[in-house]
């Protein structure tokens, strides 16, 4: 929605100044210098997937600028070890910082996959993978809400096992469980 909105209108404005800085040399020349933050502020707006589009293309973009002889627009004069190093040290940001994104992504993927196994031990009886008491709750409470807003009906049924301590006492826990699941 308006963040992913707000990301590219950032992101493209970034890319914008990126190019400015190259371009124009900044102040005494060290315009390039303030790109190495930006090429890392988009990566991290766009992620990996855009990222590595974005952050190439601007690598691409730079590489015409710095290397095309008599380019139409002026470009600040730079020697060519300058434009050298700085291209190659951008591109070794430019990999860090997608190395650093696809890592990231990778944790977030494995917290959300954690997380949502600790939700479903927290919600269900580890024995017989019936919901527990907090997920029943949850689920009457969402009934409940459906039932006040649009008259929707909804019924409860529970079921009680008698006698079933004499069972666990006589036979065992073992065959008490077995029983259960």
């Amino acid at each position: 929605g308006k963040a992913y909105y707000g990301a590219c209108g950032v992101s493209l404005t970034a890319s914008y100044v990126f190019l400015y800085l190259i371009i124009s040399g900044g102040v005494e020349g060290s315009g390039p210098l303030w790109c190495y933050p930006l090429l890392t502020m988009i990566t991290f707006l766009q992620g990996l997937r855009r990222g590595i589009y974005m952050v190439f293309g601007l690598i691409a973009l730079t590489l015409i600028v710095l290397f095309t002889p008599n380019l139409p627009v002026a470009v600040a004069a730079y020697s060519t070890l300058f434009k050298t190093r700085f291209v190659t040290s951008l591109l070794a940001l430019a990999i860090m910082t997608l190395i650093y994104e696809y890592l990231r992504g990778e944790s977030q993927a494995r917290y959300r996959s954690i997380s949502s196994q600790l939700d479903k031990v927290a919600r269900t009886d580890e024995l017989t993978g019936v919901a527990n008491r907090r997920e029943m709750n949850d689920w009457l409470a969402m009934e409940y809400a459906g039932f006040l807003r649009h008259g929707l009906p909804f019924s409860v049924i529970m079921v009680d096992l008698d006698r079933f301590k004499q069972l666990n006492d006589s036979f065992g826990h073992a065959y008490g469980d077995q029983i259960l699941i």
